[in-house]
């Protein structure tokens, strides 16, 4: 088995140009981020291989960031944005819930599981759009369409989504007392 260190200085197993930034432990291969939403978006089944972030020596090795780091965003941070922009657009939703999304989203970033990245990002957008009360009739739809488009199933979704209110709240209770001890 391939060891992710040896990725350093490796390129993209595919295309072979980019710089790879994930290892596909079920394909034993590390990939671009384009070139690893082309492979794991053909089916369900390669949409579950479990994923391992690499980290790039030029970002913030320690959490998702959507700050700009030596004049760039990082590339998660970019096509995570572009992949809710279009999850939204193909599930007749509007783009307002996408930034409450990827806050959710940074937070699973930080305290990320076993779970592949877009079982993360679906929990997210999952999350957003439960908290539209607007919504509430066609949510069962919206899961059932959520779960066709990024090839996660529903109940991984509603998972991962309760996991991830209970981070967020968690999160929230760490700010609390911080700023409770700054007062001081």
């Amino acid at each position: 088995m391939k060891s992710p260190l040896a990725a350093a200085a490796a390129v993209c197993e595919l295309c072979h140009h980019k710089q790879p930034s994930l290892y596909c432990c079920s394909d034993q291969a590390f990939l671009c981020l384009d070139c690893d939403t082309q492979v794991h978006t053909a089916n369900f089944l390669v949409a579950r291989h479990i994923r391992i972030p690499i980290r790039i020596s030029n970002y913030d090795d320690d959490s998702f960031s959507t700050t700009k780091t030596s004049s760039t965003t990082t590339s998660v941070d970019w096509k995570t944005r572009d992949l809710l922009m279009s999850w939204c657009s193909r599930l007749g939703v509007s783009s307002k819930v996408v930034d409450e999304a990827r806050h959710a989203f940074q937070v699973w970033w930080v305290n990320r599981s076993e779970w592949p990245y877009r079982v993360g990002l679906a929990a997210s957008l999952w999350l957003a759009l439960t908290k539209d009360t607007s919504k509430r009739k066609i949510m069962r739809t919206l899961l059932k369409r959520l779960e066709e488009i990024s090839g996660v199933p529903a109940k991984s979704i509603v998972v991962e989504q309760l996991k991830l209110v209970g981070m967020l709240k968690r999160q929230r209770q760490r700010q609390h007392k911080e700023e409770s001890w700054a007062e001081c």
